[in-house]
């Protein structure tokens, strides 16, 4: 079984006053594709 865990992503946060929406997309999208590409069957977000 292959599992994914990831944490702390803060989001909705700014880093240094900076909005960091488009950012979060990029890095939920590069998950997702991650997660199709590679057979992943578990996601735990923890934080």
């Amino acid at each position: 079984m292959r599992i994914i865990h990831t944490a702390d992503w803060h989001l909705g946060k700014t880093l240094y006053g900076k909005n960091r929406g488009e950012e979060e997309i990029k890095a939920l999208g590069f998950l997702k594709k991650f997660i199709e590409e590679n057979d992943v069957e578990v996601l735990i977000i923890a934080g």
